[in-house]
């Protein structure tokens, strides 16, 4: 099996534009993710993660995670216009803080596993 990818999932100024178009009544950029990509993560969820001193805005964190497919939809129109999508239950989750991660945590290996050690993203010299 192949190894994942990561890959920004960052609407392009293509995917804002279409959505703008969509809603024309009421125009707006719209966020740079789309929705259902924000995980919140309230009381309950802080404790369970070993978070007690919430983080600063702006502050990275590295995700493990599993997840549940929930949903598998597939779809096509007369207009030729064809829609797929997948959607995932988070089910278990562990979280790190940026300067908390090293090569030698368990974390750090498992992402490694992964994503591979050291390799660049697309477009990165």
């Amino acid at each position: 099996m192949a190894e994942p990818k990561i890959v920004s999932m960052e609407r392009t100024a293509a995917e804002k534009a279409k959505a703008e178009e969509a809603c024309k009544a009421m125009p707006c950029e719209g966020p740079d993710y789309p929705w259902g990509l924000c995980l919140n993560l309230g009381k309950e969820e802080l404790a369970k993660l070993g978070i007690t001193k919430l983080p600063e805005v702006g502050d990275e964190f590295h995700i493990y995670g599993v997840a549940c497919v929930t949903r598998v939809s597939q779809s096509a129109n007369k207009e030729g216009d064809e829609s797929k999508s997948v959607e995932l239950q988070v089910t278990a989750l562990g979280v790190m803080q940026e300067d908390e991660a090293d090569e030698e945590s368990g974390f750090s290996k498992a992402a490694a596993k992964l994503y591979g050690k050291g390799e660049k993203a697309e477009g990165e010299a």
